[in-house]
């Protein structure tokens, strides 16, 4: 039983790395190419992460109006 929680949470934690590489990937890229999609990626990793009480100056910033408006969402 406990060979198999583990193997389950090692499973979960590699998924989460990866969904959060990718997300930072597609925001970085999408930054650089098509700037309304790449601040929506940017908006969306950085309300993830201020779940973990990490990314919540990133959003604040990325919500700031100077912002929204220098990427065309405004």
């Amino acid at each position: 039983m406990r060979g198999g929680f583990l193997t389950g949470y090692v499973a979960v934690f590699i998924g989460g790395l990866l969904v959060a590489a990718a997300l930072h990937g597609s925001a970085f890229y999408g930054l650089r190419r098509f700037r309304r999609w790449g601040w929506i990626a940017a908006v969306v990793v950085a309300s993830l992460w201020s779940l973990l009480i990490v990314g919540i100056p990133v959003l604040l910033r990325l919500l700031n109006r100077n912002v929204r408006q220098a990427f065309g969402v405004d």
